[in-house]
């Protein structure tokens, strides 16, 4: 079983809306085949500490108005 929680710790209210992408999973086997580097993802050698980009990350696809949030 998987469990997802979810808590938004930006100062801006995030709506989530059906279709949008709310996690990154990776499951990797482990094993003695080398099939190459893995993918890097777009929050790899940033600050962990720093607030979720999700709203400026998908607010653009989304249609939202990403320079000036309501």
């Amino acid at each position: 079983m998987l469990t997802l929680e979810l808590y938004n710790h930006n100062v801006r209210p995030l709506e989530l809306r059906a279709g949008m992408p709310i996690a990154h999973l990776r499951l990797i086997s482990i094993g003695a085949v080398y099939c190459g580097d893995p993918q890097r993802s777009i929050y790899e050698g940033s600050d962990p500490l720093t607030d979720p980009l999700l709203y400026e990350e998908w607010g653009v696809s989304l249609g939202l108005d990403v320079e000036n949030p309501s």
